[in-house]
């Protein structure tokens, strides 16, 4: 029993590390292991901000996944694609988020720190 519980930490411990290195902003490349583990300029394409790669690379360990079901999209480079999201001014805080329901902008149904249009007013 021991055992087993030994492996289920290996496991998750393993699991942990691999998504921090799959969200980190410095580009890793695995080489030919990437065939079978997922590096981080893989998993990057599905945060791109490039509409082309929109809807591509959701395995967050095996690509093989996304070669199955016809989403894989293969790494451009050595660089990184720009995350996030386009429409975001960068403006609203880790405060904001966490303050969202105090200012109401979640029951609007606004982000937090943008401002109500005629239509979020009137709901």
């Amino acid at each position: 029993m021991k055992a087993q519980s030994c492996d289920a930490l290996v496991i998750t411990t393993d699991f942990a590390i691999q998504g921090q290195l799959l969200h980190m902003n410095v580009p890793l490349h695995y080489g030919s292991f990437a065939a079978i583990l997922a590096d981080n300029r893989f998993h990057f394409i599905h945060h791109s901000r490039d509409p082309a790669d929109f809807k591509a690379n959701y395995a967050g360990v095996v690509p093989v996944y996304d070669r199955l079901f016809g989403t894989y999209r293969a790494p451009r480079g050595e660089t990184l694609p720009p995350t996030g999201l386009a429409s975001w001014d960068g403006k609203a805080g880790l405060a904001d988020y966490l303050l969202a329901r105090r200012t109401g902008a979640a029951r609007a149904g606004r982000a937090p720190g943008t401002k109500a249009t005629a239509r979020s007013a009137a709901s």
